[in-house]
């Protein structure tokens, strides 16, 4: 997925595809469970925007 196409507001991830974004920003996936909850999927748009972009 291009930056542009996870920043649409209605893409999806998984956990696992969330959670590897957060390892290779070096952040931890614990934090953005505690601040977007614990989900099997995740909109895109706000896993990018919790990861500042």
């Amino acid at each position: 997925m291009t930056l542009d196409e996870a920043l649409e507001e209605d893409n999806v991830v998984s956990r696992d595809e969330a959670k590897a974004e957060c390892e290779k920003h070096s952040l931890d996936f614990a934090d953005l469970v505690d601040e977007l909850g614990d989900h099997s999927e995740y909109n895109s748009r706000d896993v990018m925007h919790w990861l500042g972009y």
